[in-house]
């Protein structure tokens, strides 16, 4: 596995196109919402959209069909408002279509570490 550093300036990017769709591989990973994602939950996600782009894109084609402009609406859930809406989500189906498969990455001790440190 590489370090994650080269990916760290796409995080934001990552987060404002995909939050409202994160792990797809476990939907149970936040049952209690997203403060409860570990670092490794949110890594794994991102190595299924890195590892297997089209399939990826596949998912959220499908998430697509819960979205109303703006709002997600979740089945046997509230809805939730977000602020990229739709738009985003169809911008990410794109990049991923035309993205080739790329390696894994792995957490950073060092950057756990200091993240950690800012929590503190």
């Amino acid at each position: 596995m590489e370090i994650m550093k080269p990916l760290a300036p796409l995080l934001p990017l990552f987060f404002a196109l995909f939050s409202p769709v994160l792990f797809a591989a476990n939907p149970d990973v936040a049952p209690g919402g997203l403060d409860k994602v570990t670092g490794t939950a949110i890594i794994d996600e991102i190595n299924i959209a890195r590892q297997n782009p089209s399939l990826y894109a596949t998912f959220l084609e499908q998430t697509r069909q819960n979205y109303a402009g703006r709002v997600r609406l979740i089945p046997g859930s509230a809805r939730r408002c977000t602020h990229e809406g739709v738009h985003a989500l169809d911008e990410a189906i794109r990049f991923l279509r035309r993205a080739r498969p790329l390696p894994a990455v792995g957490l950073s001790p060092g950057l756990c570490l200091a993240a950690a440190d800012q929590l503190s």
